[in-house]
């Protein structure tokens, strides 16, 4: 197993790891998962998917809403195609999704903002 930063990491039997999951379009869920004596063990995080339909909002989530709606699209082309340029878009849209919820959160959008990017980057990434 390997950290985000690339160094490896040794997990022991009975180590209790926290795993954070996120989908374009779905809310970030956490679980817990104990490491057990297989080496092969399944994990099952369910996810909620998000209500993306316009509401009365401030333009700010509006523009979040709107970049995560085109990275969903993004994804299930990469998913469908698998291909360079599907990746290089999923990545792309992803990233859009980051820069407008940084730009809310630095404006005053709360934990909302954060979530919204949590949802596509490491906490390290968005400034929490």
């Amino acid at each position: 197993t390997y950290a985000p930063d690339g160094r490896q990491i040794v997990l022991d039997r009975g180590d209790v790891l926290e795993v954070v999951a996120s989908a374009p379009g779905y809310g970030l869920s956490r679980g817990t998962f104990e490491v057990r004596k297989k080496r092969r063990q399944h994990v099952e995080i369910a996810l909620t998917p998000m209500d993306l339909s316009p509401t009365v909002a401030p333009e700010a989530e509006l523009a979040v809403l709107e970049a995560i709606r085109a990275w969903r699209d993004a994804a299930e082309a990469y998913v469908a195609d698998g291909d360079a340029a599907t990746d290089s878009a999923e990545r792309e849209a992803r990233e859009e999704v980051v820069r407008r919820a940084k730009a809310w959160a630095w404006a005053g959008g709360g934990q909302t903002a954060r979530d919204y990017c949590l949802m596509a980057a490491t906490p390290e990434a968005c400034g929490t």
